[in-house]
């Protein structure tokens, strides 16, 4: 999503060795269906999912676009990297142990989408007794939410909320830096360390 309220249709990984249409078939319009064996982001999905963004925001090295994304290894593949390159994609990674307060699908979306998520599911269990959800569902249940978590409110008020946009350096207070004033001071030289540093004395021998 973007700090005018514009949403990229979403993609979703499923955890899956092989690929199977059917459970795409309820997603939203243009949403993107990754399948790995672990159903987490790879440098491999990660790189489909660029083309998928590039296709939708339409970057170009005149018209270059800004990604902000987490610091994750699999964002960082030199194929990812070039792809972003040549098309005008800037990617831009926050800081490790900053999301929460820093990434705007972290502070004003993703909760909301998870809240919305689990009544989907809650609704849906109950309206199925004795059965599971299964990929099967998914796509239904995640298109209902996402429908009311993606609107342009929770996308403003992310970039507002996280002072991107618009931009605020001091977004931090100073007391947010004080846990990390234990290591902002000079370490005394261990015994090992202090005596590398002697002058070598010359050494002696009865003849």
């Amino acid at each position: 999503m973007n700090s005018v309220g514009n949403f990229v249709p979403p993609a979703l990984i499923f955890p899956r060795k092989n690929r199977k249409e059917e459970l795409l078939d309820a997603l939203p319009p243009g949403s993107l269906g990754l399948f790995n064996e672990t159903g987490w982001m790879t440098s491999d999905s990660f790189a489909l999912w660029l083309k998928h963004f590039q296709t939708f925001v339409k970057a170009s090295p005149d018209s270059k676009v800004l990604l902000l994304l987490d610091g994750h290894t699999s964002h960082k593949s030199l194929n990812a990297l070039t792809f972003a390159r040549r098309n005008g994609i800037i990617p831009l990674c926050f800081p490790a142990h900053c999301a929460h307060r820093m990434q705007p699908l972290d502070v004003s979306f993703y909760g909301p989408l998870k809240t919305f998520y689990n009544q989907e599911c809650a609704l849906w269990l109950k309206n199925h007794p004795g059965r599971v959800i299964t990929l099967h569902q998914i796509g239904e249940l995640f298109t209902s939410a996402y429908g009311k978590a993606a609107t342009i409110k929770n996308a403003t008020s992310a970039f507002v909320n996280t002072e991107i946009y618009p931009f605020n350096l001091h977004i931090f207070p100073d007391e947010f830096f004080e846990p990390a004033e234990t290591t902002n001071r000079l370490l005394e030289p261990t015994i090992e360390e202090g005596a590398s540093h002697r002058p070598e004395q010359p050494s002696t021998s009865n003849e």
